[in-house]
C-alpha cells in the first residue's frame, strides 16, 4: 500500500481520489483486488493516506463469464445473420429464375403462352393422349383485315386488338382450355378432354364469335375478321 500511495503522490497531489486493480503476487493474495488510495491533506499539504484493498476475485470472475456469455452470443447472432443471408439470397434466387422461366415461356402482351411453350405443350399431350389412347384437338384462331390493322389505325390499335382479343379467349375458356399466340395476331387452344368431334367443331365456332365481337379503338371500330380451323389427333 505505501509502494502504491509513493507511485501516486505527485499525481495526486492535487487530485480526486484514485481506485486502482490490481493483480495479486504471491499466493497469500486475492488473485484481482482493488486499492482505493485517498489523500488526507491539511491546508498547505498531504499529510497521509487511507489505503484500502478490497478482493475483487468474485467480481473478476464474474466479469470474465459476463464477457464469455456476451461473446457467445455475438458468435450466435452472427452465425444465425449468416445462414439467414445465405438462405434469403437462395431464396430469392430460386423466385428470380422461376420468374425468369414463367416470362421466356409467356406472350409479353397478352400473357398467354408463346408459340414454343404451346407446341411443346402440344406433343407433351400427344405423347399422353396416344398411350392412354385418347385424342387431343388444337383449335387455331387468326383475326384479319383487309387493309392491314397496323396501317390503317397504327400498331397501338393492333397491340389493342391482340390484347381485347386474348382477354375474351381467356374468359371463354374459363380454365377449361389452354391458350396460346402463335403470331401477330393468331392464337390457339388445346384441349385434351375430347368426347365427340363435333363438340369440338362447335367450340371452334364459339371462340370464333366471341373473337368477332366489335372492338373500338379511339371512337372508331376497327374493322376485321376472325376465322377459325381445327386440328385433330
Amino acid at each position: 500500500a505505501a509502494q502504491a500511495g509513493q507511485e501516486l503522490t505527485e499525481a495526486m497531489r492535487n487530485g480526486p481520489p484514485v481506485t486502482l486493480l490490481r493483480r495479486g503476487a504471491t499466493d497469500a493474495e486475492p488473485a484481482y483486488y482493488a486499492t482505493a488510495i485517498v489523500p488526507v491533506m491539511d491546508e498547505f499539504r498531504t499529510i497521509g493516506w487511507i489505503v484500502a484493498n478490497i478482493d475483487q476475485s468474485s467480481r473478476q470472475a464474474l466479469f470474465f463469464e459476463m464477457t464469455s456469455r456476451i461473446s457467445a452470443i455475438i458468435c450466435a447472432l452472427l452465425m444465425a445473420a449468416s445462414i439467414f443471408g445465405f438462405w434469403y439470397r437462395n431464396r430469392e434466387r430460386a423466385l428470380v429464375e422461376k420468374k425468369l422461366e414463367w416470362l421466356s415461356q409467356r406472350d409479353q402482351l397478352t400473357g398467354l403462352m408463346n408459340k414454343a411453350t404451346c407446341l411443346a405443350v402440344a406433343q407433351h399431350k400427344l405423347a399422353a393422349a396416344h398411350d392412354n389412347r385418347r385424342h387431343i384437338a388444337l383449335i387455331l384462331c387468326e383475326i384479319s383485315s383487309q387493309s392491314g390493322i397496323a396501317l390503317t389505325h397504327g400498331q397501338d390499335a393492333e397491340d389493342h386488338l391482340v390484347q381485347i382479343s386474348a382477354q375474351r379467349l381467356i374468359d371463354f375458356a374459363a380454365g377449361r382450355l389452354e391458350l396460346a399466340r402463335m403470331g401477330r395476331l393468331s392464337f390457339a387452344a388445346c384441349i385434351d378432354t375430347i368426347t365427340d368431334p363435333m363438340a369440338v367443331l362447335s367450340l371452334a365456332k364459339d371462340m370464333t364469335a366471341a373473337l368477332g365481337q366489335p372492338v373500338s379503338w379511339r371512337d372508331q371500330q376497327i374493322a376485321f375478321h376472325a376465322h377459325a380451323g381445327k386440328v385433330e389427333a
